[in-house]
């Protein structure tokens, strides 16, 4: 089963994509929001992981982190049989550093992750794209 690590947009932030939500719904497209999953960043998806050793290691990335102010700057879909709508961050120097700085954290809790966040420019590189 895999295992994603999100982190979920504001009330302000969620409330503000509802009506994208509903005007791609309304084409009979899936969505986060009818599939039941708030308005998040993924950073990371791994097929396997060891849960304590993530908690943990999430519970030390977390403390005392501000904010991670994110903009959103298109749409899109993931391609598969029944693809689902995302919008799309832009992609920040804010971002980037949140994402590395995640990736170091939890890496001896989870040294699988999927690519998928990775982009074909290189940015938000899995840490198993490291060198």
């Amino acid at each position: 089963m895999p295992y994603a690590v999100t982190l979920d947009l504001d009330r302000h932030s969620a409330a503000a994509l509802a009506p994208i939500s509903e005007a791609v719904e309304r084409a009979d497209a899936m969505t986060p929001r009818r599939a039941n999953i708030a308005p998040h960043v993924t950073l990371a998806v791994y097929d396997r992981l060891d849960p304590p050793v993530m908690q943990i290691a999430l519970q030390r990335f977390a403390d005392g982190r501000p904010v991670c102010a994110v903009t959103l700057s298109s749409l899109g879909s993931f391609p598969a049989p029944s693809s689902v709508q995302f919008a799309a961050p832009v992609v920040s120097a804010e971002l980037l550093t949140l994402h590395r700085n995640f990736h170091e954290a939890a890496w001896p809790a989870a040294a699988s992750c999927r690519a998928h966040s990775c982009r074909s420019n290189g940015c938000l590189m899995s840490p198993s794209a490291r060198a």
